[in-house]
């Protein structure tokens, strides 16, 4: 990730997001409606059973190589 950009990573019902903003007030922006579409997706989708240890090593296997790379506009 660059300096200036911020993510976050969101969990429910053992499933995970990540999302990544180029900057903070551009992850502002989408917050609230990136939160929403989680909660309606959770509640709407087949739950999956996952250990604590999988999510852990999810997360863990997560690094630069793991995003795919644009150039800036």
């Amino acid at each position: 990730m660059e300096n200036n950009q911020i993510g976050v990573i969101c969990i429910v019902e053992n499933k995970v997001g990540i999302e990544i903003f180029n900057n903070h007030s551009l992850y502002e922006k989408y917050d609230e409606m990136l939160l929403r579409s989680y909660i309606i997706d959770s509640s709407s989708s087949e739950k999956i059973n996952i250990s604590d240890k999988e999510l852990e090593n999810i997360l863990a296997s997560i690094n630069e190589d793991s995003f795919i790379k644009k150039k800036k506009l």
